[in-house]
């Protein structure tokens, strides 16, 4: 059975939970250049009979001007990798995050076939494949895309104006049986929250999602944390509140990360600031989209700072 963590992504801030074992980084000041070669190398010394392959891909929110040249990049940066994995491995888990619907259906498809070149992507339902949705700029037909792409698993941000899209794509994603719903609620840095996140909350409740995360503050407000726990969801980690059949509940999230050390999963980051983790090698890219998209269009891997682990 999959175990489950809190993280926080260091570049968004947001909040999720995720199977995905973490990625720490020490501090900048800590980080040295890591080259192309190293990358490459670490891809290659990868063994699938001894490691759990993961693959985190970062798409930019909607406020950051996504330039028109960013899918093709992304899709580029999994080429250039992929050709040094071996064995052909088995992915393992997928979790993308950001704002997929700034990627057209046919760029999603692209993605996925660099991808099915490279690794094998399971067919069955037991998967745990993610992915993050925007209700403003996604549909009925993007997530049935999705679907028969293989994610199982979705997060909707519920923070739209106008809440009658959440509910409409939380419907959708009932009817075409993704395993686990989870709904998202941004909270003011300062931990306030207003009227209308109280009464957001509440609608949300309404729905019965398998998970609710409360993102943002950096203590999850009592008030709300309360109006959860009287709904009958339990407090799985500091923002994340499961319905108590979940399998988040089976193990603890407190001891996750020890657990993820030992069964020694692989993390490969594909897109600007996303994080990687490789047989001791531990880098991010570099988060500027400028920087990424002309690299990956001189087919050059984009800058990265990490470190590598002493064994």
């Amino acid at each position: 059975m999959h175990q489950a963590t809190h993280r926080v992504d260091k570049r968004t801030g947001e909040h999720y939970c995720t199977v995905l074992p973490p990625c720490a980084l020490p501090s900048p000041a800590q980080l040295n250049s890591t080259t192309a070669f190293e990358r490459f190398r670490a891809i290659q010394n990868l063994s699938s009979g001894n490691h759990g392959l993961a693959l985190l891909i970062h798409i930019p929110t909607s406020d950051q001007s996504l330039p028109d040249a960013y899918p093709d990049a992304l899709i580029s940066e999994a080429g250039l990798l992929g050709k040094h994995l071996t064995d052909k491995p088995e992915l393992q888990l997928l979790h993308v995050y950001g704002d997929a619907g700034q990627f057209s259906s046919q760029q999603l498809q692209q993605l996925f076939t660099v991808l099915r070149q490279h690794l094998q992507l399971p067919t069955n339902n037991f998967a745990w494949f993610s992915i993050e949705i925007q209700p403003d700029t996604s549909s009925w037909a993007a997530l049935g895309m999705l679907r028969d792409a293989g994610f199982n698993r979705i997060t909707l941000h519920s923070n739209a104006s106008c809440f009658q899209a959440t509910e409409s794509l939380y419907e959708a994603a009932r009817t075409l049986q993704y395993n686990t719903i989870t709904m998202a609620l941004a909270l003011p840095d300062n931990s306030a929250a207003s009227d209308i996140h109280t009464q957001r909350l509440q609608s949300i409740i309404g729905l019965q999602p398998d998970r609710i995360l409360l993102q943002g503050a950096g203590t999850a407000p009592a008030h709300l944390c309360e109006s959860l726990l009287y709904a009958g969801y339990v407090q799985a980690s500091s923002h994340c509140f499961v319905l108590p059949d979940d399998e988040l509940l089976e193990n603890s999230c407190h001891s996750c990360v020890e657990n993820c050390r030992t069964r020694h999963f692989s993390v490969l980051g594909l897109g600007a600031g996303a994080s990687s983790q490789l047989t001791g090698l531990y880098y991010r890219n570099d988060d500027n989209l400028t920087t990424y998209i002309q690299a990956l269009v001189n087919k050059q891997l984009p800058p990265a700072r990490g470190y590598r682990e002493i064994a």
